[in-house]
């Protein structure tokens, strides 16, 4: 769970980066990025507060949800082995055990 929260995170902060940089008002023919807004107004406590809502959110996010692998409902695709050259398939079911089975030449 630890790690599912930090590398969730690492992502959030991650995705949190472009809208900083693109989002923003227009100001005089040219478009501000909110980060630079934020920086000239001096509010450092409110840049740091953005990104660790975004982590908060992001870790959260990715410790609750569960990867699909890990659902009970979850079946692995059945592929024949074939990096094994002893591998044989099995036999297909006929039905008659094998101890009813006649003996060739019989």
């Amino acid at each position: 769970m630890a790690v599912r929260f930090v590398s969730g995170a690492v992502v959030g902060v991650l995705v949190s980066l472009p809208v900083i940089f693109f989002a923003g008002s227009r100001g005089r023919g040219r478009q501000k990025s909110l980060l630079v807004e934020l920086t000239q107004a001096g509010n450092h406590r409110l840049i740091i507060g953005w990104f660790v809502v975004w982590g908060v959110l992001g870790g959260v996010i990715a410790a609750l949800r569960t990867p699909v692998w890990e659902t009970p409902w979850y079946e692995p695709e059945v592929r024949p082995r074939r990096a094994n050259p002893l591998h044989k398939p099995a036999e297909p079911a006929t039905g008659v055990d094998r101890d009813e089975t006649v003996p060739p030449g019989e």
